[in-house]
């Protein structure tokens, strides 16, 4: 027997070819619609990711700068609290040069202090300025000195720099009846505070 094929075979035959080829190429664009969305979420996978990568790099950096600050700020507090920073106090220094004199039985002591001057401006914006002391003391020897300069250093609210510091034999003419003292010191001290940047 031979298969029918009538107009209405065919045309039933192309209706089903038609819907076929229409499902396959609604397959097809759903496959393609899936592949683009699946790329899309790729990509905004891959772009968190490196959002997130960046937002760790900057935050071990901060964490490294604040380890970095921690120990200088500190050091700021320890600066200031000293008086290394801001305006020079002269009359606290000439208090303790008194202190240190009465604490080590020093006879004699003169000294004079010169107007501050800027030494130097570093690339911080932190000016260095200076006020130059002339200072004389009469010993009875060398170790009183060195014990005043360590005294001074621990206690000034300034940092001091020995520029210069000449000792001398006093003449017997110079000694007046009974004192114990027996040499005399001129020294040059620089007294070095930061101030503040312009």
């Amino acid at each position: 027997m031979k298969p029918d094929l009538t107009f209405r075979n065919l045309a039933l035959i192309r209706g089903r070819l038609v819907l076929a080829v229409t499902l396959a190429l609604l397959g097809l664009s759903l496959m393609l619609v899936s592949l683009g969305l699946v790329q899309a979420a790729r990509q905004s996978h891959d772009q968190a990711l490196a959002q997130r990568q960046e937002a760790q790099r900057r935050l071990a950096e901060m964490r490294d700068e604040e380890q970095a600050i921690g120990p200088r700020l500190a050091r700021y507090g320890e600066l200031q609290k000293r008086g290394y920073l801001g305006q020079e106090d002269r009359l606290s220094w000439v208090e303790q040069i008194r202190r240190i004199q009465a604490q080590r039985g020093l006879s004699a002591l003169r000294f004079e202090l010169a107007p501050q001057q800027p030494i130097d401006r570093g690339d911080a914006g932190i000016e260095l300025l200076s006020s130059k002391m002339k200072l004389e003391l009469q010993l009875l020897h060398e170790e009183d000195l060195l014990g005043f300069l360590a005294d001074l250093r621990a206690a000034a609210s300034a940092y001091t720099r020995l520029r210069s510091c000449r000792l001398e034999r006093l003449p017997d003419g110079d000694r007046s009846e009974g004192a114990t003292a027996q040499l005399v010191a001129t020294c040059s001290i620089d007294w070095i505070t930061v101030g503040a940047g312009k």
